[in-house]
């Protein structure tokens, strides 16, 4: 399971390579939706050296980057009007065309991200690591849909 969490952090990670360069220009609601999805990257790999270490852990930290994640996705529907995909972005028109199923993802990313938080304040390490996983899996699953391939 552990192997996995951190598969799916190092999937986004290398993703999210190059995002300087992919927001450069834009501003509105496609800048600060591309910023939340790049942090979302540098959050869970930042969760995963966390979980890696096993042991110790700072509780208040992680616990704030996975509240920190349950916001930001809180916020994504509203920056997603509706088809704005400019030529670098990685956003899929099924967004909109399934825009209950993407909305249902985010839900459910926020739950999770709930539940990782709640483990990690109540020192359940075993129980954070499997919350980690089940993110991991969400963000997956929206990805297969709603992102498209990176452009050369």
């Amino acid at each position: 399971m552990k192997r996995y969490a951190i598969a799916a952090c190092l999937a986004l990670i290398v993703a999210g390579a190059g995002v300087a360069t992919a927001h450069e220009g834009l501003h509105g609601a496609v800048k600060k939706r591309m910023d939340i999805m790049s942090g979302f990257g540098k959050s869970l790999k930042s969760l995963s050296t966390t979980l890696k270490k096993g042991g110790k852990w700072d509780v208040p930290a992680v616990a704030k980057v996975a509240r920190g994640i349950h916001a930001h996705a809180e916020q994504l529907p509203k920056l997603f009007p509706k088809g704005d995909i400019p030529p670098h972005s990685r956003s899929t028109p099924q967004i909109w065309e399934q825009w209950g199923e993407f909305n249902a993802l985010l839900a459910e990313l926020e739950a999770k991200a709930d539940r990782f938080a709640d483990a990690a304040e109540a020192g359940d390490h075993a129980g954070a690591e499997k919350a980690f996983h089940d993110m991991g899996i969400t963000c997956r699953n929206c990805q297969k849909t709603f992102r498209a391939p990176k452009r050369n």
